[in-house]
């Protein structure tokens, strides 16, 4: 749980957890190119969807961190519903480790299966992040809706906010991670 005044052991504590869950997700095969460019998706993916967090207090208790809506949970705001059956929803909620490797996964299938699987190495670096965290955000249904929105430079706002919290992992601009965690 973050606490005030502790921005940096938290952050130190939660980029340790991404790098080791991604490291274990990657293919062992992969170029040290690939392996950088996951090891900063998945920070950057953590960062917009949790801002680095698995709970919060509520009202006084600890509790999981829930999407908007309720339906997804924890650091990697994992939907409770489209990955039942394959990911344990108890350990998705109080076990951050395993959210995070739960979450490398998903990121993993959706580069692997779709945005590798479509369009190899013709995109650019960048656009190739954005197309994965639509996919991760989106489901399957957003790879032709987002290169739609790329060819027309029409972002959804998500795609926007990612894109920024990507470019600040790329930069290792961690500082901005205070504007969510304690804003300013």
């Amino acid at each position: 749980i973050f606490k005030p005044g502790h921005l940096e052991a938290h952050l130190a504590k939660v980029r340790r957890l991404l790098e080791e869950a991604s490291h274990r997700v990657m293919d062992s095969k992969a170029s040290s190119q690939a392996e950088t460019f996951f090891s900063n998706l998945i920070p950057a993916i953590a960062w917009q969807e949790s801002c680095f967090r698995q709970f919060i207090v509520k009202e006084g208790k600890l509790t999981v961190l829930r999407s908007y809506n309720g339906t997804s949970v924890g650091l990697m705001q994992i939907n409770e519903r489209v990955w039942r059956g394959i990911y344990n929803a108890h350990a998705l909620k109080w076990d951050i480790h395993y959210n995070a490797q739960a979450g490398c996964e998903i990121a993993h299938l959706y580069l692997k299966r779709y945005a590798w699987a479509k369009y190899e190495d013709s995109l650019e670096t960048d656009t190739l992040a954005r197309l994965v965290y639509a996919l991760y955000n989106g489901g399957p249904s957003q790879l032709s809706r987002f290169m739609k929105r790329h060819q027309a430079n029409d972002y959804f706002r998500s795609d926007k906010l990612f894109y920024e919290k990507y470019l600040w992992v790329v930069k290792g601009a961690w500082k901005n991670l205070r504007r969510c965690l304690v804003g300013g």
